[in-house]
């Protein structure tokens, strides 16, 4: 089963031998992890490649890695709230984009901080995800905890599978004859949609032309009207 994996690059030795352990631990229970710029590439835009990707998997693994340390720092400077801040950490705002597509996509998500990192936006409790924040320790993921969390995102996944019929990103979308067309178009990325609008230009011109360019020619060959002495053909009631 194909897995998103949500982590940043850059890492540093600790934070790669943890995320490679990670894979391993994935692949161990049949998850196949995919992550841009890892072990996938695109030529897409980064959020239409992120978007293609996620489309071909079953779950997300959001991985929070430190990416940003501030030694010291000031919350909400000027305003009436300001705070110093000491020891700071934040993950890649990727993280945060990646686990909100996920959301909207209704994958299941598995929810990974580093501890330190502070856990804000889509990264912190309170959602309908858990949150566990772990240390940087390979060993750490063959623990009680850790196999217990996998054990439970593991099901959803395979419940969730098991409710779509097919493969087909449609077959999870409600019926189309149901939906408008705003709903429609709504489903379209940018680039769908402004082809799609290019399109239907084009044919609305071409229409346009070949009505103007045949016009005098329908004229000038109108057909005569039937005059009353034209004989109508009858049709037996068994005729189809």
């Amino acid at each position: 089963m194909d897995v998103f994996l949500s982590v940043g690059t850059g890492l540093s030795p600790a934070q790669e031998a943890f995320v490679t352990a990670l894979e391993g631990r994935l692949r161990s229970e049949g998850l196949l992890p995919h992550t841009l710029s890892r072990n996938e590439w695109s030529t897409l835009a980064p959020l239409d490649a992120v978007t293609e990707l996620m489309a071909r998997c079953q779950g997300a693994v959001i991985l929070g890695l430190e990416r940003y340390y501030f030694a010291k720092g000031t919350e909400r400077r000027g305003s009436t709230l300001q705070r110093e801040t000491a020891s700071v950490a934040f993950a890649t705002s990727w993280n945060q984009i990646e686990a909100a597509l996920a959301y909207k996509y209704g994958l299941p998500m598995l929810v990974i901080v580093q501890d330190g990192v502070k856990t804000d936006g889509l990264l912190e409790p309170g959602h309908d995800w858990y949150v566990s924040q772990l240390r940087l320790d390979p060993n750490i993921l063959h623990s009680d905890q850790f196999n217990g969390l996998l054990r439970s995102w593991r099901g959803r996944l395979f419940a969730a599978k098991s409710t779509v019929s097919g493969d087909s990103p449609l077959t999870s979308s409600p019926e189309l004859s149901k939906l408008s067309i705003r709903d429609l178009l709504g489903m379209l990325r940018p680039a769908e949609f402004w082809g799609l609008v290019v399109i239907i230009a084009t044919l609305l011109a071409g229409a346009l032309t070949i009505g103007i360019k045949i016009s005098p020619f329908l004229d000038s060959h109108s057909t005569p009207k039937a005059t009353s002495e034209a004989r109508v053909p009858v049709l037996s009631g068994n005729s189809r």
